[in-house]
């Protein structure tokens, strides 16, 4: 009789024994780890790897990742990496098998996000496709990225103190946004009334874009609604945003207001505002008009608008008759395409009562013409033709006359 319980304890404590290291063995990083991330790409439909994993039980269960990828199955492209992730949940959640998706906490450092492929891996995925989790203590990024081919977000820091699925969020934002040679570093704090289509977004804070010697230091609030999302973007509905802003270079220091607004589409890493309504105003060298149009900003800078300069400045050359023999809004149309630093020509056209000028400036020649305008040349930097119908000059009445304006004259405009 005293054997049969020894050995009912012998087996029960072995039994234990058996799935302590069981569960040791399960709960070891190199286990765990891609068993989690397996669950992850399996809920995501994505394929998730990392280099190494280790995790804690100290003040609730969490999994720190390194050396983090994930693709869209059948792509050899990562559409995501990091070189560390930080996810913390509660027991509760442990408990619930999933059931209450709530999140302590999750951290990443050095994401780099390509935009092409997550966009289209977003579009792709059911709506309602599962519940977003609850973060209750947040996000956190550090040195992120976001790779928008052609142009890119860099040194990204995100702090999100919380959020919910149907709750409004707001943090804080940072970055730069770089194409080509014009870099512009933000500083915002940004809001949202819910995390999906149909939200409204707010941001304001600051932002100095910038290109060769020229810089545009700026305070700015942005207020938009998030549209239903494409197969590669998402509308903006109702943008509107408004600037205080100053140009600086080398030469001179102009401060000038802004204000934008128009219905917008973001998609394959191009934002387009179309139609687009604009209002500057300025004093000394920058006028003030309101103009109407479309502008594009991605690899490539494009716009054009039509509209009218309220009055012409009095620190601008005067403007032949009868182009300035009135104070009436004089039409202007201006455009561009080209590098996004403005490097490229802008075509310029006026015209009142019969005359009409068509030419083209650059921006940065323009700036230097203004700095130097007391010892420089009267006349701005610019190429075009001006026709007048007619023009008195000494008494004498010129009728048809056309006059061409070179700012560099080529050998044969030269030549008798």
């Amino acid at each position: 009789m005293k054997r049969r319980p020894a050995i009912a304890l012998i087996v029960v404590v072995s039994v234990l024994l058996v799935a302590a290291l069981a569960l040791r063995w399960a709960m070891r990083p190199q286990v765990l780890g891609p068993r989690v991330l397996d669950m992850a790409g399996q809920a995501l439909g994505l394929e998730i790897s990392a280099d190494e994993f280790d995790y804690g039980l100290f003040g609730g269960p969490r999994l720190v990742v390194r050396g983090v990828s994930a693709r869209a199955p059948g792509t050899q492209a990562a559409m995501m990496q990091a070189e560390r992730v930080l996810v913390a949940v509660p027991w509760s959640t442990l408990h619930a098998r999933g059931a209450d998706p709530t999140v302590t906490r999750i951290e990443l450092d050095a994401p780099l996000v390509q935009l092409g492929p997550f966009l289209r891996w977003w579009s792709q995925r059911p709506r309602g496709d599962g519940r977003l989790p609850t973060l209750s203590e947040g996000l956190r990024v550090d040195r992120g990225r976001l790779d928008g081919g052609g142009w890119s977000l860099q040194d990204i820091a995100i702090e999100l103190p919380y959020f919910a699925p149907d709750a409004r969020l707001g943090g804080g934002v940072r970055g730069r946004y770089e194409a080509a040679t014009v870099q512009v570093p933000f500083d915002l704090q940004v809001a949202m009334t819910r995390p999906a289509a149909g939200a409204g977004i707010g941001a304001a804070g600051t932002a100095t874009p910038r290109a060769g010697d020229w810089r545009l230091p700026s305070r700015l609030v942005l207020s938009t609604r998030l549209g239903a999302q494409g197969e590669a973007g998402f509308r903006l509905h109702g943008l509107r945003l408004s600037a205080a802003s100053r140009y600086v270079s080398a030469e001179t220091e102009q401060p000038f207001a802004l204000g934008l607004a128009g219905e917008g589409a973001f998609a394959d890493g191009l934002l387009e505002l179309a139609p687009a309504a604009l209002v500057l105003r300025g004093q000394d060298m920058i006028p003030r008009l309101r103009g109407r149009g479309h502008l594009g900003i991605g690899q490539q800078l494009d716009f054009a608008l039509a509209g009218h300069i309220e009055q012409w400045p009095e620190a601008w050359p005067a403007l032949p008759p009868p182009l300035g023999d009135s104070d009436a809004p004089l039409p202007f149309q201006v455009g561009y395409r080209g590098a996004s630093d403005l490097s490229g020509p802008v075509e310029l056209q006026l015209a009142r009562e019969g005359a009409q000028f068509k030419g083209r400036l650059r921006v940065a020649d323009i700036s230097s013409w203004i700095g130097d305008m007391a010892t420089g040349s009267p006349l701005p930097p610019l190429d075009g033709r001006a026709t007048v119908p007619r023009m008195e000059v000494a008494g004498a009445s010129l009728h048809g006359v056309v006059v061409t304006i070179e700012d560099e004259p080529t050998e044969e405009s030269d030549s008798p």
